[in-house]
């Protein structure tokens, strides 16, 4: 096993090395996640989105590793990548609309209106937007959620096209 092809782009990496290297990668990204959302450190704007993105580029180099290994083509790697970056942001659309959809109706409730009264008028939307980022203690444990769901459904994707790039047989052995 070399642990190498886990960072560095270049390094071939077999099928034991490859998974290895994805487990350690989503234990690296489930310490990110949790940090960021228990941490309790302001960080500035689109930290977690950047540090998804060098998460992202490790794999990229940990596939192209093992895709060299395999004797396949690079490109094969854009599969994966696209796929469980896809993955997580449907997810976590979702979740985000599943929240809106929520704390609309909470609103509603509380000002005696219809949650469609309130997206058709201009006004209550502005009004309603501005309750809604003055309660985000309400919703706040749905973005735990929301997040962790995404963080599944990246890794899921990942996981599966790793269990099948593990299975590709190496230059050698073919």
């Amino acid at each position: 096993m070399n642990p190498v092809a886990w960072f560095v782009p270049g390094v071939r990496a077999n099928g034991a090395t490859f998974f290895a290297g994805l487990i350690v990668w989503l234990l690296i990204d489930a310490a990110r996640t949790a940090g960021l959302l228990y941490g309790g450190v302001d960080l500035p704007a689109m930290t977690g989105l950047i540090s998804l993105v060098l998460i992202v580029l490790f794999l990229i180099f940990l596939h192209v590793n093992r895709l060299n290994d395999a004797g396949r083509s690079w490109t094969w790697v854009l599969l994966p990548v696209l796929l469980s970056i896809v993955a997580y942001f449907v997810v976590l659309m979702i979740f985000g609309m599943m929240i809106f959809f929520e704390q609309l109706g909470v609103y509603a409730d509380a000002n005696g209106l219809d949650g469609g009264t309130i997206m058709q008028d201009p006004a209550l939307m502005a009004e309603f937007q501005a309750w809604f980022e003055a309660n985000a203690d309400q919703w706040a444990g749905s973005q735990g959620v929301a997040t962790w769901s995404s963080f599944a459904a990246f890794w899921v994707v990942y996981v599966l096209f790793g269990f099948w790039f593990r299975g590709m047989p190496s230059r050698e052995a073919a």
